[in-house]
């Protein structure tokens, strides 16, 4: 910013020495024009600082880890948003809960939102992957993914009119399957190794029910005692 302001003061110097030589008595002339570009440097810096100074609130959709779509309004700026309302040119389809629309809930885009602070995000479930996109279904329809946007909010006095396309089209090469939790994968592999060695439930549970005689091993020697007590009573009956 003083850098920006400076520039004025140095041309104004070098305009001024260069009428010194030339012998021209253009110094009011050259003097306005000195000023009138340092009210346009100061001009441009203080728009400069206004623009950066504000919020930026978009809306786009994500896709989750278990397949699902979300809608999500964020604020980008670093600046609070205030009466955030989003509109879009038709209003937005949703393929699952067009057909459950039991289980649907309001859309993050159908209320006006009171307060989105700096770099904070509000969404909602929007639609399902499978469903959506699903080509090989008898009774699939293109969806609607390419939808006018406008966004109206305030900041202060300020109002803003954000207008733009907004195309869905990209989830449909998003993956559908569920994401894997690769930590948990690791814990679950480590259970199952401490399980087998000495001390473990599973190993445990194998000495105690190698321990225990199955009903084949009960019969086999309830029957060799049998057998044996016949022949006792054999060798002692008389003869």
């Amino acid at each position: 910013m003083t850098g920006i302001l400076a520039i004025p003061v140095a041309l104004k110097d070098t305009l001024y020495v260069a009428s010194q030589a030339s012998g021209t008595q253009w110094q009011d002339v050259l003097s306005i024009l000195a000023a009138l570009f340092s009210a346009l440097l100061v001009y441009v810096a203080w728009a400069t600082l206004r623009e950066h100074n504000r919020p930026y609130v978009t809306l786009y959709a994500e896709a989750g880890a278990r397949s699902n779509v979300n809608l999500v309004i964020k604020n980008s700026g670093n600046r609070a948003a205030y009466n955030v309302s989003v509109k879009t040119d038709v209003p937005l389809e949703s393929v699952y809960y067009s057909k459950k629309p039991e289980f649907k809930l309001p859309f993050v885009t159908e209320k006006t939102q009171p307060f989105i602070g700096p770099d904070q995000s509000l969404s909602s479930d929007f639609d399902v992957l499978p469903w959506r996109y699903n080509r090989r279904a008898e009774d699939y329809q293109e969806p609607c993914d390419k939808y006018t946007v406008t966004i109206e909010y305030w900041h202060k006095k300020r109002r803003f009119v954000d207008k733009y396309q907004l195309d869905f089209s990209y989830l449909e090469f998003m993956p559908w399957g569920y994401s894997r939790d690769h930590i948990s994968d690791i814990s679950s592999s480590l259970k199952k190794i401490s399980d087998q060695l000495p001390g473990g439930m599973i190993h445990n549970l194998q000495n105690m029910f190698k321990n225990v005689p199955s009903k084949y091993q009960r019969d086999d020697k309830e029957q060799n005692v049998d057998s044996s007590i016949e022949a006792e009573d054999a060798e002692n009956e008389p003869k």
